[in-house]
């Protein structure tokens, strides 16, 4: 019963080369901890570990831990954190993100797209909740928000091509719009001729 008991603890006890190893296959400028260890070590002490494959969020993983001559395959239990703005008050729909948003410290799950920073000039592309973690999507540049129409202009010296399009989600320094063809463009927004321009 007592070798049961001890077994049990050290498979659940996330061994310290796990614990080296996960921290080292974290994506740069997040952090991420063993949480638990599900694995058939025995009296088996570990030296060494590894990842069956990259860290891409919290979850569970498929892991190596081998010491001298002995080893196993297991399950690492991993938490993947990294920074988040999340909106410090409520932001209504337009308005501007400056002093609203906080950068905070939250699990990364996969797949999940997060905002790291704020770019000068965004604002708000619908209503943030308080306490919200911003995605890309609730993002927009100072302009015509996701919805609004907006003309969009392509320059080739001095030809000038126009279509109407219809401002989408977009990410960065740029605003992008869906075209009547359904094509999606990128380009660069100048308030002064209200106006979306796009290189060919």
């Amino acid at each position: 019963m007592l070798t049961l008991v001890s077994t049990l603890l050290l498979a659940a006890t996330p061994p310290a080369p796990l614990v080296q190893a996960v921290a080292e296959a974290a994506p740069a400028g997040l952090r991420a901890e063993v949480v638990s260890f599900d694995g058939r070590l025995g009296s088996c002490r570990p030296v060494r570990a590894s990842l069956r494959s990259g860290i891409e969020g919290s979850g569970r993983y498929a892991v190596r831990v081998d010491g001298n001559g002995c080893g196993a395959w297991g399950w690492a239990e991993v938490k993947l954190y990294g920074k988040s703005a999340v909106a410090a008050r409520a932001i209504r729909r337009g308005e501007s993100l400056a002093g609203a948003v906080n950068l905070v410290e939250r699990p990364v799950r996969r797949g999940e797209a997060r905002v790291e920073s704020v770019e000068d000039g965004a604002v708000a592309a619908r209503n943030i909740a308080a306490g919200e973690a911003l995605t890309p999507a609730a993002l927009s540049l100072a302009g015509p928000l996701p919805g609004e129409r907006v003309e969009v202009v392509v320059r080739m010296g001095a030809l000038e091509l126009k279509q109407p399009g219809v401002v989408v989600p977009c990410t960065g320094n740029h605003l992008c719009a869906r075209l009547p063809s359904g094509r999606k463009v990128e380009g660069r927004y100048v308030p002064a001729e209200n106006v979306l321009e796009v290189s060919p």
